[in-house]
């Protein structure tokens, strides 16, 4: 296990508190069957709506894996446990906006390359 300074703990606690604050968090996932569409409703007022096939992941999932997704921590990620699904919300946004993969997002989330 690593060791953190006092400083090292400050700093990350600063962070995640200027993330809280500048990056969307969802307050709600659910899915859609009519439309085929996973629904996230974000603290910003903003709602994002998708195919569930744009999700890695969700593209095979049956309506009643899709229908149990859930929020992750304090809205930062969302997950599917039956089907071992972990998404973050500013990956699946950029992704949806065409800056990255969520792929790529998860990776950098997680320290991989």
């Amino acid at each position: 296990m690593v060791d953190l300074t006092d400083s090292e703990i400050l700093t990350a606690l600063q962070r995640g508190m200027i993330a809280a604050q500048s990056e969307p968090r969802a307050l709600s996932v659910r899915y859609d069957p009519h439309e085929d569409r996973v629904i996230v409703e974000l603290n910003n007022g903003c709602t994002i709506m998708c195919p569930s096939a744009l999700i890695p992941g969700l593209e095979d999932a049956s309506v009643d894996e899709l229908k149990s997704g859930e929020l992750l921590g304090v809205g930062y990620g969302l997950h599917w446990e039956i089907l071992d699904v972990d998404v973050s919300v500013p990956g699946l946004l950029a992704s949806l906006l065409g800056q990255t993969s969520v792929q790529e997002e998860s990776a950098l989330q997680s320290g991989g390359q």
